[in-house]
């Protein structure tokens, strides 16, 4: 997106997007060791100003630089430039509130790095089975439309017939070949649309939502959501001072895929004087194993460790799932096809070894 900074000189526009989640766990790993070597902010900031020759970003780290050796404060600063994510920025300025900056950056490098395997697992189970139905839908088409006019013509060459079901899957590829353009017009457009959503974030991100509900539903859809609650979980009570602050912070930021409110429902339970693990058990927010988990880690004064590990069996759960869910994809649209197939051949064949037979 255009951003304007601020420069000795006056004011520079760049135009860059947000940044990823790929850049955002690297950026955040190396902010975490400059800090833990106590080195300033403004320091490591000029340092990737320095790395950063020739890129957009450069001017971005230059100003956050100049503000924080001014004074400023680092959320502030990052916020002018931008291309950092709200939850980010938040989670920043609670951690220069509490002097936990160093191990805020820490926790967000994992949460980024996270998400971006999340961002990875998501589009191999869709575009995986979205490609295989492709190429099978492609293969009958073709079969339809060329393949089986051809043995029409050899059978009125002969003085044969077709089988009914033959015959059905004739007419249904020649009405396809006579709409073949307006079929590839509408694929054009759809195409063009996909695009389009991909270039433009805000459509991107409705688009995303969107998906997200519908396929909340099924049981991928679930591990997948548990895995998104969980991350978010454990950053928020990585940089939180209390428990209340976490479930409030990550409140704000899960609406999109917490379609039953658990975090919602949680806080309140908390704010009532139940303990996290007994509001999580109650409110479904982790499996039973899981608040087991977080029941002994809040006794032993452990949460924080608990919810990493939370988060982390978590991706594991997810993806299991969507690795189940692949794996039957194939098999499936392998089946499909070859019934199909095999129906059409055998509807052709059995005419043409009929008449083999009778010569």
């Amino acid at each position: 997106m255009p951003t304007k900074l601020r420069t000795g000189t006056g004011c520079v526009a760049i135009k860059h997007k947000m940044l990823d989640n790929g850049s955002l766990s690297i950026l955040c790993t190396e902010l975490s060791e400059m800090l833990r070597s106590g080195m300033l902010i403004s320091e490591g900031f000029s340092i990737l100003a320095e790395q950063a020759e020739g890129d957009d970003l450069k001017p971005v780290y230059e100003s956050i630089c100049r503000q924080t050796q001014g004074g400023a404060a680092l959320g502030a600063a990052m916020r002018e430039a931008g291309i950092f994510p709200e939850y980010m920025l938040r989670m920043i300025g609670v951690a220069e509130q509490t002097g936990a900056l160093e191990h805020v950056f820490k926790a967000l490098a994992d949460y980024y790095d996270r998400q971006e395997r999340l961002r990875r697992t998501i589009r191999s189970a869709v575009g995986y089975p979205l490609l295989l139905f492709f190429i099978v839908l492609g293969v009958f088409f073709v079969f339809l439309t060329e393949v089986l006019p051809v043995f029409d013509r050899v059978f009125a060459q002969i003085g044969a017939t077709m089988l009914p079901a033959a015959v059905v899957f004739l007419n249904a590829g020649l009405w396809l070949a006579k709409a073949k353009w307006w079929i590839a017009g509408v694929v054009c457009a759809a195409a063009a649309a996909v695009l389009m959503i991909r270039g433009i974030p805000p459509l991107r991100a409705k688009a995303s939502a969107r998906a997200a509900a519908l396929f909340s539903g099924t049981g991928t859809g679930r591990k997948i959501t548990d895995f998104r609650l969980a991350s978010v979980l454990s950053l928020s009570v990585s940089g939180a001072s209390d428990i209340v602050e976490a479930l409030a912070m990550s409140d704000e930021f899960v609406s999109g895929f917490d379609r039953d409110g658990k975090v919602k429902r949680s806080l309140a339970l908390v704010r009532q004087g139940e303990s996290f693990a007994s509001a999580a058990e109650k409110t479904g927010l982790f499996a039973p194993v899981y608040c087991r988990m977080l029941l002994i880690g809040e006794r032993a004064g452990a949460t924080e460790s608990i919810m990493r590990d939370i988060a982390r069996r978590s991706e594991a759960d997810m993806a299991e799932a969507v690795d189940k869910l692949t794996g039957r994809i194939e098999p499936a649209a392998v089946m499909v096809l070859s019934v199909l197939v095999g129906l059409l051949l055998l509807s052709v064949m059995l005419p043409l070894v009929g008449i083999m037979s009778a010569l």
